[in-house]
C-alpha cells in the first residue's frame, strides 16, 4: 500500500530516537529539527544519521527522500493554516512517497487535561534525561513548559536548560483538510503498536498520507 522506502527524515527529530530504531532497522536517515541543543543529543544517539537544523516550514534538503516522519506531536508547533500549507507544500518538493504525522488525538478529553510538575525519565546506555513537565490549554493552543536535567554516563557531566512551547491542537479532520491537495490519506492508528485502528477515545493520533501525482489533484 504505502511503498518502499529507503531513504527517511525525521521531521523535528529531537533527541534522535526515532532515528536511532530507524538506523537498527537498516534505513537512510536524515534527522530535522530546529533546536540546535536538541540536534546536539540526537548527534549521540544516532551517530550514524545526517542532520539539518532549520524550520520545517521551510524544508529544503540537497536530496529528495522516499518517505517521512513527524513523531511525538512535533508537527503542533506549526500555529498557522497558512505555515501548514507552506510545510505541505515544502514537503511535496522534498518526499517522493509517505509522510507520517504522529498527535496526541485532541477529541479525547483525556488529553486536553493540565498537568503540574508531572516527571519524566529516560536512559539509554549513553544519556539519562529527567525531565519536570507542565501542560495547560488555552483557545485551542498547549502550553507546554520543560526543566531538564541531562547527564551524561561516560563523564558524568550534567547539563540543565529549561523549554516553554506553544502547540496547535490539530484533529484528524483537520489535518486532512489541510493535507488534501498534495497528500491522501491512507491509514490512521490509536496508538504506537500500530495495531490499533483510530476512534475518537484513542490515545494517540498517527496518520499516514500518500503523496499524490500531479494528475491527481489538478
Amino acid at each position: 500500500m504505502y511503498g518502499k522506502s529507503e531513504k527517511i527524515i525525521d521531521l523535528g527529530c529531537g533527541t534522535g530516537m526515532h532515528l536511532k530504531y530507524m538506523q537498527q532497522l537498516g534505513y537512510s536517515t536524515l534527522g530535522f529539527d530546529l533546536s540546535r541543543d536538541m540536534l546536539k543529543q540526537a548527534i549521540i544517539n544516532s551517530p550514524r544519521s545526517k542532520f539539518l537544523c532549520g524550520d520545517f516550514t521551510k524544508i529544503q534538503l540537497p536530496q529528495k527522500y522516499d518517505s517521512a516522519t513527524f513523531m511525538g506531536t512535533s508537527f503542533n508547533y506549526i500555529l498557522t493554516d497558512l505555515e501548514f500549507l507552506s510545510f505541505r507544500d515544502s514537503l511535496y518538493k522534498s518526499i517522493n512517497n509517505i509522510i507520517v504525522l504522529d498527535t496526541r488525538n485532541f477529541d479525547n478529553k483525556d488529553n486536553l487535561k493540565s498537568i503540574q510538575n508531572d516527571h519524566l525519565i529516560y536512559e539509554n546506555d549513553d544519556v539519562a534525561f529527567n525531565s519536570e513537565r507542565s501542560m495547560f490549554f488555552k483557545d485551542g493552543f498547549r502550553i507546554l513548559k520543560f526543566f531538564h536535567k541531562v547527564t551524561f554516563k561516560k563523564t558524568c557531566k550534567q547539563e540543565e536548560f529549561h523549554d516553554e512551547s506553544i502547540g496547535k491542537l490539530y484533529t484528524l479532520e483537520k489535518i486532512t483538510n489541510l493535507m488534501k491537495d498534495k497528500f491522501k490519506l491512507v491509514k490512521v492508528f490509536g496508538d504506537y503498536n500500530i495495531k490499533t485502528d483510530f476512534s475518537k477515545n484513542s490515545n494517540r493520533l498517527i496518520a499516514v498520507y500518500k503523496k499524490m501525482n500531479e494528475k491527481q489533484y489538478d
